[in-house]
């Protein structure tokens, strides 16, 4: 028997409001960034590090679950 996943569609403020800063970045982003191209350079940066250390800290956190046989159960 296959069982369906239930997805929470309630919309709720936070969501709302992260969407309407996402909108007003595409819009006004350009705009405020461009004349601050180091703002940007420091935002990248951030990001790709952050990015990096949530690879590195998912490798290391998955790792002593792997299983030596290939049957898995969940």
């Amino acid at each position: 028997m296959c069982r369906v996943m239930k997805l929470d569609k309630t919309l709720y403020p936070h969501t709302v409001a992260i969407a309407i800063f996402a909108i007003s970045l595409l819009y006004n982003g350009n705009r405020l960034f461009s004349a601050q191209s180091q703002a940007v350079m420091v935002i990248e940066t951030f990001q790709s590090l952050w990015l990096l250390f949530g690879a590195l800290f998912t490798w290391y956190y998955i790792r002593p679950l792997r299983r030596e046989t290939a049957a898995k159960s969940f």
